[in-house]
C-alpha cells in the first residue's frame, strides 16, 4: 500500500503546474553566479527632472532613472514566471554614480529575472550631484551637465552597452531659471590608480534664462547710471543741484550693490555681470568728478565748463554702450 501512495504522490508533483518562485524560497547557493566570465551590461539613463541648480555650491538636484540588464544563465528557469530577488541574493553589477552627493533610491531594491535568465535592475535616484562649472559668462552662460556611471569594484569582467530604447530625458522640467536642452549618452573609460573601468556618461545642455537678470539687475543699474547724466544738462554755476544729483547717484549705486549680493553667485573670479557692474560704477563715479570739475570752472572758465558738459552728453552714453557690449557680447 505504501509504495502505491508514494508513486501517486510523485505523479501529483510531476503534473502540478509550476508555482511562482520568489527569492525568499530559493537557497542562496542556487542563485549565485559563479566563474569569471565577462558579462555585457545594457545600461540606460533617463533624466526625469531637474529641480534646482546651485551656482555657488556647484551642485544640481536631479531626478533620474537608471536601468541595467544582463543575462545570467545560472538563473534560467524555462517555463517559470518572472522571479524577483533581493540584490544580496544574486550577483548584481556594482554601478557607481561618480558625481553623486546625496542620491537616494526611490524604488524597491529588487532584481527581476525572467525564465531565460535575463535580469533587469531598475533604480530611481533623486538627490544632489556635483557639477563643476566655469561661471565666467554669468548670466549668459551655457553648460553641459553630466551623470557618470562607472562599473568598478566587481569580481567579474563587464562591458557596458547603451540601451538606446530607454536612454533619454523628459520633455518638460520643473526648473524655471534654466532652459534644459537635449542630452546624449556615450561609453568611455574611468581611470583610477592605474586601472581603467568602463563608464557611461550622460550629458545634457542647460542655458540660463537671462530675463530675470535683465529686469532685476541690469535695467535698474542702467537707470542709476542714466540718473548721473542729468548733471550734464544743468548750468555749471548751479553747484548745489549738480553735486546733489551726482552724490545721490553714488549713494544709490552703493545701496544697490549691497542688494546685488543676494542675486549673484559668490565667486572668487569676475563674471560678465561683474564687469558690467564695475563699468557702470566707474561711469557714475566719473560723472561725479565731471560735475565737481565743471562747478570749479564755472566762475573763471564758463565756456570750457559748458563745452565739457556738452561733450559728456554723448561721450558717457557711448561709453556705457561700450561697457554693455564688452560685458555681454565680447
Amino acid at each position: 500500500m505504501k509504495p502505491v501512495l508514494y508513486l501517486a504522490g510523485l505523479l501529483v508533483f510531476a503534473v502540478a503546474p509550476p508555482q511562482r518562485a520568489t527569492a525568499l524560497t530559493l537557497a542562496p547557493e542556487l542563485v549565485q553566479q559563479t566563474g569569471d566570465t565577462a558579462v555585457r551590461l545594457r545600461v540606460a539613463i533617463h533624466l526625469l527632472d531637474v529641480l534646482r541648480i546651485d551656482d555657488a555650491d556647484q551642485t544640481a538636484f536631479v531626478d533620474f532613472a537608471l536601468w541595467v540588464s544582463w543575462q545570467d544563465e545560472s538563473l534560467a528557469n524555462p517555463g517559470a514566471p518572472a522571479r524577483f530577488f533581493r540584490t544580496n541574493q544574486i550577483w548584481v553589477p556594482n554601478l557607481q554614480i561618480m558625481n553623486s552627493l546625496t542620491l537616494t533610491n526611490r524604488r524597491v531594491d529588487v532584481v527581476e529575472v525572467d525564465e531565460n535568465g535575463n535580469a533587469n535592475y531598475r533604480r530611481r535616484l533623486v538627490g544632489t550631484i556635483s557639477i563643476p562649472r566655469d561661471l565666467s559668462d554669468f548670466p549668459v552662460d551655457e553648460h553641459e551637465l553630466r551623470l557618470a556611471v562607472v562599473a568598478a569594484g566587481m569580481t567579474r569582467d563587464v562591458g557596458l552597452v547603451i540601451d538606446e530604447r530607454l536612454t533619454g530625458q523628459s520633455d518638460t522640467f520643473s526648473i524655471q531659471e534654466w532652459d534644459v536642452g537635449s542630452g546624449k549618452a556615450e561609453i568611455s573609460e574611468f581611470v583610477a590608480a592605474g586601472e581603467s573601468f568602463p563608464m557611461l556618461v550622460y550629458e545634457w545642455e542647460v542655458r540660463r534664462k537671462i530675463g530675470y537678470y535683465i529686469w532685476k539687475v541690469i535695467l535698474p543699474l542702467a537707470m542709476v547710471v542714466m540718473m548721473s547724466w542729468v548733471v550734464f544738462w544743468l548750468d555749471p554755476k548751479q553747484a548745489g543741484p549738480q553735486i546733489g544729483i551726482a552724490a545721490t547717484s553714488i549713494l544709490t549705486l552703493i545701496a544697490y550693490r549691497f542688494t546685488l549680493g543676494f542675486l549673484v553667485p559668490r565667486l572668487s573670479y569676475l563674471t560678465r555681470l561683474d564687469l558690467f557692474i564695475t563699468g557702470a560704477s566707474v561711469l557714475v563715479f566719473v560723472a561725479l568728478v565731471e560735475a565737481l570739475a565743471t562747478v570749479s570752472m564755472a566762475e573763471d572758465r564758463p565756456a570750457l565748463a559748458r563745452r565739457i558738459d556738452v561733450t559728456s552728453r554723448w561721450l558717457f552714453p557711448v561709453a556705457f554702450a561700450a561697457v554693455t557690449v564688452v560685458s555681454f557680447w565680447l
